[in-house]
């Protein structure tokens, strides 16, 4: 239980860390990579558990990739997102969390 809340606090912390740098910009690969290796030091992982970990790092990168593309469109025509479209945007991101830490688990 230990781990997973180190788990999920780190990865909460360097999704927070990462989207207050705006001058590196990482690739999806480059942010799994890199993940995956302090998660690799903080959690002594094994290269079965890496392996995993990084499929499931890289898979929310590239969705991170993907959302940030999008509602960087949308910021430029000026778009605006209306009550019910926050509400699903916050919605599918908290269950984007819940799913990870369900992979999580299973992996460690």
């Amino acid at each position: 239980m230990k781990k997973l809340i180190l788990v999920v606090a780190l990865t909460l912390s360097s999704l927070t860390f990462a989207q207050n740098r705006k001058g590196s910009e990482m690739t999806p690969d480059q942010q799994a990579e890199i993940q995956t290796k302090r998660l690799t030091l903080d959690l002594d992982l094994n290269s079965n558990q890496q392996k995993e970990v990084k499929a499931i790092i890289l898979e929310q990168a590239k969705k991170r990739e993907a959302l940030k593309t999008e509602m960087k469109a949308k910021r430029e025509k000026g778009e605006k997102l209306s009550a019910d479209e926050r509400y699903e945007k916050q919605s599918d991101r908290l269950d984007d969390q819940i799913e990870f830490k369900v992979k999580m688990k299973k992996v460690l």
